[in-house]
């Protein structure tokens, strides 16, 4: 059990593959954390744009990094953890980036609620034409188990005791292997606590937010695999079917 007047330790895990236009946006978001203890790990997919030397020009603020071939956003994500030491760890994608004072935040959560699996937080959408988009994430999770809402990963933060517990990302998803991971947390009965704060800034043109088809459908699979009988796999088949439908066809 920790002290009030103890800092732990925030591991922040950046995945990337050729973000040499955003790269430095979300390393310089991380290292000018006001937080005073940060382990910052790089994890880059092998890179051909410049992303490494980029990466390379900030070696004396990065903890650990690797560049070399992965198998999608979750296979990097777990390396990540696996290289991770902190008492928390936080995973953003490169080009996505924190708000000041956001590890400070997610810090005085804890402090606040000790028993928490999972701090998350709000966040900014940013879109290619440079306006933004404030995402409140809301207290209420009862509807996580069909589908219809899910927290972006790039404001969630998770204890380490909660992967060592739940296990790692699945692999098997492209797209949605963090609501898969939330929702297992959820349905096992973890503590998830709403930090009040907007954290980070997610740029909308990852793969997530450009294959629509996919994460719908691993959503959908997702879903399923958790739900608790067949009126329930109905709601969520209908439910995750027309909100894809009232987003983008009609």
């Amino acid at each position: 059990m920790f002290l009030h007047d103890e800092v732990l330790m925030i591991s922040v895990i950046t995945i990337c593959k050729n973000e040499a236009a955003h790269i430095a946006q979300t390393i310089e978001s991380v290292i000018g954390q006001s937080y005073s203890d940060v382990e910052y790990i790089v994890i880059d997919g092998g890179s051909t744009d410049g992303t490494v030397d980029i990466i390379k020009s900030y070696s004396d603020k990065i903890s650990y990094f690797v560049s070399e071939p992965d198998n999608g956003i979750y296979d990097a994500l777990n390396k990540g953890i696996l290289a991770a030491h902190g008492e928390i760890i936080g995973t953003m994608n490169g080009g996505d980036f924190y708000e000041p004072g956001a590890l400070q935040a997610v810090w005085n959560s804890f402090l606040e609620k000790p028993d928490s699996n999972i701090l998350y937080g709000n966040l900014n959408f940013i879109y290619d034409d440079g306006t933004s988009e404030n995402f409140i994430a809301g207290d209420d999770l009862s509807r996580l188990p069909y589908g219809s809402i899910n927290l972006g990963h790039v404001a969630c933060f998770v204890t380490a005791d909660t992967y060592i517990e739940q296990g790692l990302y699945n692999t098997a998803y492209k797209i949605a292997g963090d609501y898969d991971f939330l929702l297992r947390c959820y349905v096992n009965g973890k503590k998830f606590y709403h930090i009040r704060n907007t954290l980070s800034n997610y740029r909308v043109n990852g793969v997530s937010s450009t294959n629509h088809v996919l994460t719908f459908q691993e959503t959908c699979a997702i879903a399923l695999v958790y739900a608790s009988d067949e009126a329930m796999r109905c709601e969520i088949r209908e439910g995750i079917s027309n909100l894809y439908k009232e987003r983008f066809l009609s």
